[in-house]
Parts: C-alpha cells; structure tokens; sequence
C-alpha cells in the first residue's frame, strides 16, 4: 500500500496532458456543457466567484448528486441492491466526462492533502506542503467529497489497485473521526476509564485493539479544549449510559456506512463489478468492506467475539509504516484549532447531518380527517374555497386542480404548482373524489386511490359513502414509483 501511495503521489505531481481532440472528447465536451447550462446558475447562487475551487466543488458535487440519488432508487442502502435498480445507467460514463474536465478547466493541486492524509512524501515535497495555505484539519473534512476529488482528479481509467488504495487511506481517516465524535459523546467518567483500560496498547505493539486506539486518541487529544467542561457545552449530547466496546463498534458501523455505500458504488461503475448479495441492513457494513477489498487477510481468523466488538478494526489500514505518528498529526492539528475556538471546533466535529430519502405527505390513516379538514379551506392564490381541490403529495399545498379562477401565464395552477414544485412532475389527491391525479408536464392521468373501503375497494367519487382508510401498500408504490420517477403519464 504504500508504494502505490508514492506512485498516486507522483501522478497527481505530474501536469496532466490535454486530450487530442477526437470526436469522443467533442462530445464529452458536448454532455458537460449541457451540464453546466443546466445547473451552473444555480450552483452561482452559492459561489460567485470563479475560482478553481469553487469550479471543481461545482463538477464533483455533479458526480456526489447522481451517486446519492441512485441510493436513493436503491432503498438508501445497498441491502438487495440487484431488485432496485433499473439495468442500464449512464453514471459511469458521466464519472469518465467530468474526471476529463476536472483535470482540464480546474487543475487544482491535491497533492499536500494527499500527503497531509498519509504522511508519505519525500523532504523536498514536505517543504512544498509546509508552504501551502492553511487548510481545515483533516478531522473536519467530508470524507465522501475527498474521495471524489481524489479520483476525479486522476487520469482515467484508474487502476484497481490506486482507487483501492485511496479508499483504504480516506477510511483510515473516517475510523478515526469516528472515534474523535464518539469519544465527544462519553461523560469525563466514562472517557478517563476508556483511556485507562486501552493503556496495555504498548508503543511497541503493531496489533490495533478498540480500547487501545480509542485510549490514543482521548490522549492526544486530551491536551485541548475539545473535551474541557463537555458536559456543560450547550447543543452537544453527551451520552450517560454505558459504552460497551460492542456499542462502541455499532456506532462507528454507523458513521463508516454512508461513506462505504458511494465507495461501493464508485468501485459498480467504474470498473464494471457486480455489488454483492447483501441479505439484511446487519451484514451491510461487512459485505460492503469486504467488496472494497478494505478486511486485512491476516485477522481472517479471528473468535466471533472479536468479530462482533472491533470488526471495523479489521479494515483500518495505513501507507506509512507509523500509524500512530499520523494519528498523532491529524489529532493535534485538530487541537491547534479547538484551542482558538473551543465551542466552534467541537460543533465543526460533531456536525454529522441525518439525511433521509424522499417521502411523499404524511397522510392520515381515516380519509375522513382529510376531508373534513380541506372540504371548506381556501386556496391561498385567489382566496375562494375550490371547485375542486387538490392537495399536493409532496408539500401540502391545497390548489384549484381544473378550474381557470388561479390560470397564470396560460398555465392551470396545478401545472404552475407542478413545474415550482416537482420541476414538472406533482401528485395531487383529489379531496372530493379520493382519487390521486398524477400531472407531468402538459399531461395527467388518474394513478387510483390511496384509501379503500373494509373490503379493498375504491370509492371513486365517494359516491357510495363508505368509510375509507389508507392503504399503506399502495403508499409506498406510488411513493417509490415518485422516488424513481416513474409514472404512467
């Protein structure tokens, strides 16, 4: 691992050739205009600058979207990936069109956060390193982003062996920001004891053991502020019970997955690999490090019971030959910057959004309740109670689904809402007829209704006057044909 650490680090030293101009290159330049006119103006909102790092967060943003939105098609996990998803998909050829483009327009120099990341460079490129800009310590870096910027940057296609190696060098830095939020989460009782018990981990020692890295990394980063008056810190949630080591293993499982998912999926695509059968969300993480080749061949033989409490220890590989030394790094840079800002620097490591997929309007389990509540409600455009409401699936907004009272530039206002909303696409439920009407563009079609009688019937029109309650099978149909965006319009 670590020669193909030096040779990455002489590649992304090198100056990148500009493709001779083929066909091929003419329409890979083609697609990324199109790209760009599509969602540039947008992403300038944010950046208004032209800077090369602004223009690179701009392509590999691109990559990140398309890579979260097939989790999402995939359930958001990778657990029987081969039911959800659809054959075909252009993901991989859109990787090779923006890795060309990255290395062209942008040409950004990744070579010190390489090294930062695995401490292997020679005296003359550590100087070099020395004197870049000051940049975020790593501990606070979005690992997801790194790799993509790591493997965008590089002449494609990419060898197994260097994409591997870049994926075990980024989760050996994710391992250990897990273990820095963790160890935020333990009470100061809790903390010294870990720090106590994990002592019999010997400078000498090569064998990495849960307790021990865990006691390193509470001492190195003891000396900071990161951990002074932790419990009296507002907005962090300290964690009273007890950490076991196999509550400990869970929750670093947990923030390894998200990352391990989008390395999977770079690794499907890239290299034409079919994913793993994974049989439930418990074997996902282990299937998934097996997958990416990150599981050591010499702890294969470990007991069940060190496989249940530090089976992530299993995946932690490092290029330098000191592991600790480069903990070490990365721990008292992150202290350098806690010391200045104590409340900050703790926020910025416990900062780790939840995101969720997609999810149509929660809807009420009596059609009753819906009735009642929007029979008599006004439309917030022209103030009247409507002819024919409809609510929207995704937002809640009640709309005047056919009449022409709320008509703005030739457009119904369920089509206006439509193109605001779903940029086209909207799911409305027809309050005085329980029927959901599916709109695209300039075209709607009746999908069936939500809420069935005792007997699993509709009762298109309430005419019968049955009571309805809502079928959650059919929910989540409509809800995962909304998320793949599929339809029969």
């Amino acid at each position: 691992m670590c020669q193909v650490a030096k040779q990455l680090a002489a590649v992304m030293n090198k100056d990148q050739p500009i493709p001779s101009s083929s066909p091929l290159t003419h329409a890979m330049g083609s697609i990324m205009e199109d790209i760009s006119n599509a969602t540039y103006p947008r992403f300038t909102n944010y950046c208004k600058t032209q800077c090369p790092e602004n223009l690179f967060l701009f392509i590999y943003s691109v990559a990140r979207s398309n890579l979260e939105l097939e989790l999402v098609r995939r359930g958001g996990n990778l657990v029987s990936a081969t039911d959800k998803v659809p054959k075909r998909s252009c993901i991989g050829a859109l990787l090779d069109v923006l890795s060309m483009h990255c290395r062209i327009v942008v040409k950004l120099p990744l070579l010190p956060r390489w090294s930062k990341l695995t401490q292997i460079y020679s005296d003359k490129d550590k100087k070099s390193v020395a004197s870049e800009k000051k940049e975020v310590p790593l501990l606070y870096h979005d690992v997801v982003a790194m790799l993509l910027q790591f493997v965008l940057s590089l002449p494609q296609p990419l060898h197994k062996d260097q994409f591997l190696c870049i994926v075990k060098s980024v989760f050996s830095l994710l391992y250990i920001q897990a273990l820095a939020i963790i160890s935020c989460k333990f009470p100061e009782g809790e903390r010294i004891a870990w720090q106590e018990n994990g002592r019999r981990w010997r400078a000498e020692s090569e064998v990495f053991t849960l307790e021990g890295l865990m006691s390193y990394v509470i001492t190195v980063l003891s000396p900071s502020w990161l951990y002074l008056d932790a419990d009296m810190l507002p907005g962090i949630a300290i964690c009273q019970a007890v950490w076991s080591p196999l509550s400990v293993e869970s929750a670093i499982q947990l923030q390894c997955l998200p990352y391990l998912r989008v390395a999977a999926l770079l690794q499907h695509y890239m290299f034409k690999e079919n994913l793993p059968p994974c049989p439930s969300e418990d074997m996902e993480f282990e299937v998934l490090v097996n997958y990416l080749g990150l599981c050591r061949q010499d702890m294969v033989g470990d007991s069940s019971h060190t496989r249940q409490t530090a089976y992530s220890l299993r995946c932690l590989q490092f290029a330098h030959s000191d592991p600790k030394s480069v903990i070490k790094v990365w721990c008292e840079e992150l202290n350098k910057f806690v010391n200045k800002q104590q409340q900050t620097g703790k926020n910025f490591l416990m900062y780790n959004p939840t995101y969720y997929l997609p999810r149509l309007l929660g809807l009420p389990p009596n059609y009753d309740e819906i009735f009642q509540y929007y029979r008599k409600k006004q439309c917030h455009v022209c103030c009247q109670v409507p002819k024919e409401p409809a609510v929207c699936l995704v937002c809640g907004t009640l709309v005047c689904l056919k009449t022409d009272c709320c008509r703005q530039q030739n457009l119904l206002e369920s089509m206006q809402h439509a193109i605001n909303c779903g940029a086209g696409t909207a799911l409305y439920l027809g309050i005085n007829s329980s029927t959901v009407i599916i709109i695209r563009n300039q075209r709607a079609c009746a999908w069936g209704s939500l809420y069935l009688d005792s007997h699993g019937e509709e009762d298109r029109d309430l005419r019968r006057g049955k009571p309805l309650y809502l079928s959650k099978e059919r929910f989540r149909m409509l809800e995962q044909l909304w998320r793949d965006r599929k339809s029969v319009v």
